[in-house]
C-alpha cells in the first residue's frame, strides 16, 4: 500500500516539477495571459487558460504582429500533459502535427517518460515534495544529465547541467555548466549565478534568445492575485524591461 501511494504521489506532483503551469491555482480566474518579450526578438506569446488554471493553447507572433505557431495541450485526470499538437506554423500554414507523452512509473518511484520521436526523459530520487533530484535526457546523439537541488518551497536552488555527445567530426563532447538561483517571496528568480568548466566567456550568445550572463538579477511588478505584469533584468549595472504581461479575466 505504501509504494502505491508513493507512486500516486509523484503522478500527481508530476506536472508541477519544472513545468509552464507553476502559477496554476492564480490564474484559475483567468482566460488568457499576452507576454510580450522587450529582451530578444520582441515577439508576443499568448496562453490560454482552462478552469483549472492550465495552459491549453500558445500563440506566438512575431514583432510586427502575424502569427508565427500555434499549439494546443492536452492534460490527464493530475494534470499531467500527454498530448502537444501543432496546429499552425507560418511556414506549413495549418497542420495537425501531434507529439505524444507517455509517463511509466515503476516499482521503485522511477519516473520515465517518453515522447514521440527520439526523446525520453527519467526522473529519479525525489524529494518529499515529490521533485527529481536527478533528470537523464536520452537521445540518439547523446545524453544530458540534471541535478537539482531544491529549498523548502521546492524552488531549485541550484541546477547543475552535465552533457555528452558527438560532434560531426565523430568526437565525443563533454561539458558541465551550473546555475544557483535566489527567489523573491512569490517563488520567483531574483538572482542567478552562471559557471561552468569550459572556460566560456560571458556574456554567451544564444541563438533566437537573450545572452546569458554570468550574474543577472531579476525586479518584477505584482498584480493583486500575486501575478507578475512586469519583469525588470539588471546585467552589467543597468536595469531594463524584459517582459510584460496583460491578464484577461473571465
Amino acid at each position: 500500500m505504501r509504494s502505491y501511494i508513493v507512486v500516486m504521489l509523484l503522478i500527481i506532483n508530476f506536472c508541477a516539477l519544472f513545468g509552464q503551469n507553476k502559477d496554476a491555482d492564480k490564474l484559475k480566474k483567468y482566460v488568457s495571459c499576452t507576454e510580450k518579450d522587450h529582451d530578444s526578438w520582441g515577439w508576443t506569446k499568448k496562453h490560454f487558460f482552462n478552469d483549472e488554471g492550465f495552459i491549453i493553447k500558445e500563440e506566438n507572433y512575431s514583432n510586427d504582429n502575424k502569427l508565427r505557431s500555434r499549439y494546443e495541450y492536452y492534460y490527464d485526470e493530475y494534470g499531467n500533459q500527454y498530448k502537444e499538437i501543432n496546429t499552425f506554423n507560418s511556414n506549413d500554414g495549418v497542420l495537425n502535427h501531434e507529439y505524444d507523452y507517455k509517463l511509466v512509473v515503476d516499482s521503485i518511484g522511477v519516473i520515465i517518460q517518453r515522447g514521440s520521436g527520439d526523446f525520453m526523459k527519467i526522473y529519479s530520487n525525489f524529494t518529499e515534495l515529490g521533485k527529481p533530484r536527478l533528470v537523464v535526457n536520452k537521445f540518439s546523439v547523446g545524453v544530458d544529465k540534471k541535478i537539482y537541488e531544491y529549498d523548502v518551497n521546492g524552488n531549485i536552488v541550484k541546477y547543475i547541467y552535465h552533457s555528452v555527445w558527438t560532434d560531426m567530426d565523430e568526437k565525443v563532447q563533454k561539458s558541465t555548466e551550473s546555475i544557483q538561483y535566489r527567489y523573491d517571496s512569490y517563488n520567483n528568480v531574483i538572482r542567478l549565478y552562471r559557471s561552468n568548466d569550459q572556460k566560456w566567456e560571458y556574456p554567451m550568445i544564444i541563438t533566437g534568445g537573450p545572452s546569458h550572463y554570468e550574474h543577472e538579477k531579476f525586479r518584477y511588478v505584482y498584480n493583486r492575485d500575486g501575478l507578475w505584469k512586469k519583469k525588470f533584468k539588471t546585467v552589467e549595472g543597468k536595469e531594463y524591461l524584459i517582459k510584460k504581461r496583460k491578464y484577461t479575466k473571465r
